[in-house]
């Protein structure tokens, strides 16, 4: 069993077609906070920005009859609902602290999450965040966020504070953090969790006026695992050059790191080495075949996969590609949610398969119903998935 201690927000994303949002406001656009709503969405196209109380009050019933998903959401939530759906049940043991209230999306959440074998652990007086996902037919997208009283539980305080039996890892997001409490904070955690090891995810926000650059390069140092994207790390390393920013981590990194890069797959960074990870091929025939594709998530899901794989034994670089076919798995649908019963049957028989290998530090060689199984390839010495002849 592996004890695991997340803190992190988590939030009901609710996906809506982008036309229609636009159309509503506009045919309200005598209303004032909504013309502000209406002209951060098209100024801050695909990218993703918070809304004030009175923001967020103005837009509840204008865009709830128009939803076409709802899921929950949060990054450490997605990352490690994915771990559970992965590994041999009884695995892991989640102690999750977050922002939960009594509303009936927090009880929806709360539920999930216990459902996927999370604990969750909120503070009095507490409740989640809202997330209207503004989606366009391309699958971009824009992010409009209502963080309610997800403050209250911030990872500085919260983790500092948390009486609970000692953990394997601590997970969480740096977002959380605040520069002017973050030396005490590593103390007191280091402290109270003394042989824990360190999972890090860089959080969108990454850096921020809270928590600047040098913070999240002095909170890499003292991690055991980081995961995030290639933008979020030239900007942690204040450059605009990705081989410069995968060097300095390399330099930095205490196990190992799984940096995402969109369509070109990811790099997976230990203290030896920079290996890239090419995308799944998985992927690339479900969007050569014009199939619906939705990246909300993906990179949570492979971060999910990767941590996953290192737990089961996995070498860094075969966890990494693990990571990537998670994370294609995760395309098929809206939502970081690897259900059997979500999933086409190819993405089903794909993620079957995944299971079984899994839990074995070195992949075999195993044929599934589906075209595709880890081989071996002797000739490139490596481990990927490939197409049956």
């Amino acid at each position: 069993m592996v004890n695991i201690l997340a803190a992190d927000t988590v939030t009901m994303d609710i996906s809506i077609p982008r036309k229609e949002a636009i159309a509503s406001f506009i045919a309200r656009q005598d209303d004032s906070l909504l013309a502000s709503v209406l002209e951060k969405i098209e100024r801050l196209r695909g990218e993703k920005f918070s809304l004030t109380q009175s923001e967020f009050q103005a837009l509840q019933p204008l865009l709830e009859p128009l939803a076409t998903h709802k899921t929950i959401g949060g990054s450490s939530l997605n990352t490690l609902s994915t771990m559970q759906k992965l590994l041999p049940r009884k695995t892991l043991n989640i102690d999750f602290i977050t922002a939960l209230g009594n509303t009936a999306p927090d009880q929806q959440i709360k539920n999930e999450m216990t459902a996927n074998g999370i604990t969750p652990l909120s503070p009095a007086d507490a409740e989640s965040g809202i997330s209207y996902i503004f989606t366009e037919e391309n699958g971009n997208r824009t992010i409009a966020s209502y963080r309610g009283k997800c403050n209250s539980t911030a990872t500085d305080s919260i983790i500092a504070k948390a009486g609970l039996q000692k953990h394997d890892w601590i997970v969480f997001q740096g977002s959380g953090w605040r520069e002017d409490k973050f030396n005490r904070s590593l103390d007191e955690l280091f402290t109270k969790q003394a042989n824990s090891k360190i999972c890090l995810t860089l959080p969108t926000s990454a850096p921020s006026e809270e928590m600047p650059a040098n913070a999240y390069r002095t909170l890499i140092a003292h991690s055991d695992l980081v995961m995030g994207n290639a933008e979020e790390l030239k900007r942690v390393y204040e450059t605009q050059d990705i081989d410069f920013a995968l060097k300095q981590l390399h330099l930095a990194i205490r196990q190992s790191a799984l940096i995402t890069d969109g369509a070109n797959g990811a790099f997976v960074v230990t203290p030896h080495d920079i290996t890239p990870i090419p995308a799944s091929a998985f992927a690339k025939d479900w969007i050569d075949s014009q199939k619906p594709i939705y990246t909300l998530g993906a990179g949570d899901s492979a971060f999910g996969g990767f941590f996953a794989g290192i737990l089961s034994g996995m070498k860094p670089e075969e966890a990494g590609k693990m990571a990537m076919e998670v994370a294609a798995l995760c395309m098929t649908i809206p939502g970081a949610n690897l259900q059997e019963n979500s999933l086409a049957p190819e993405a089903a028989d794909l993620l079957t398969c995944l299971k079984k290998n899994i839990g074995h530090a070195c992949l075999k060689q195993e044929k599934a119903s589906n075209p595709y199984f880890w081989q071996e390839r002797t000739s490139a010495k490596t481990t990927h998935w490939a197409r049956v002849a």
